[in-house]
């Protein structure tokens, strides 16, 4: 993903691809949003962002994260409703024994 304005250093961040990337440490989470380690531990004990934690250990899943932060936009659903799909039959088609 390409790169982004941090909203409070107002520095260049270049986002994860939450495809290559899946999970942030805390403080990584902080650098996109620009603020410090601390403070980045306080925001996730807060639940300001999603946060999974391990034990001991909290990560931050990163599609949610960047969905959260409002940094990537969730798919929207195109398919058409149900009422226009074309019918589909349930029935199993029989199968007939084959004939020596």
């Amino acid at each position: 993903m390409g790169p982004i304005i941090s909203p409070m250093t107002r520095k260049a961040v270049r986002l994860p691809d939450p495809t290559e990337t899946p999970i942030l440490t805390v403080p990584e989470a902080g650098r996109i949003l620009g603020i410090g380690k601390n403070s980045a531990y306080e925001a996730a004990r807060r639940q300001d962002f999603p946060v999974i934690k391990m034990g001991r250990l909290l990560r931050v899943p990163t599609a949610k994260f960047l969905e959260a932060m409002g940094l990537i936009v969730k798919p929207v659903d195109v398919s058409p409703p149900a009422s226009l799909r074309p019918k589909t039959s349930s029935r199993t088609p029989r199968v007939r024994p084959a004939i020596a």
